[in-house]
């Protein structure tokens, strides 16, 4: 049994944009980010002996979902590779599973492809580098 705080493989993860499954993941990321707030004011304490102080800084109660980056083998001839990309939010659910497939963890949100790179070459399978916007709060079941 996992725990808040250890440490766990990914063995098994699905990617499903507006209820359509999105490839064969082999890797991805997500930076969660916010704001820092300057505080920094006139009164702000500076050592006596250097007149050297330090910025002072709060966190911003808005955060940045960020972005959800990866890569997946990527297959041109397959319907949904091409059809996920617009111009519209939609629901993004990234399911984490352990090696029984079974979930651990589902993360919730509303985001829209941002950027989508196929590579391929000779003698290697085509993969492609995505990038999802995070356009709301996640939600974490």
């Amino acid at each position: 049994m996992a725990y808040a705080g250890e440490a766990i493989e990914p063995v098994g993860l699905t990617l499903t944009i507006a209820g359509t499954s999105v490839g064969k993941i082999t890797s991805i990321n997500l930076a969660l980010t916010m704001d820092d707030i300057d505080v920094t004011h006139f009164g702000t304490t500076l050592n006596a002996s250097t007149h050297l102080g330090f910025k002072e800084y709060m966190p911003s109660k808005l955060r940045d979902g960020g972005e959800l980056s990866g890569t997946i083998f990527f297959d041109p001839r397959a319907a949904n590779s091409i059809n996920l990309f617009k111009n519209t939010t939609s629901s993004v659910v990234i399911t984490y599973k352990d090696s029984a497939d079974v979930s651990i963890v589902t993360w919730t949100f509303l985001g829209y492809i941002k950027s989508l790179s196929p590579t391929g070459s000779i003698g290697s399978a085509m993969t492609a580098d995505f990038s999802i916007k995070i356009a709301g709060a996640i939600t974490v079941a």
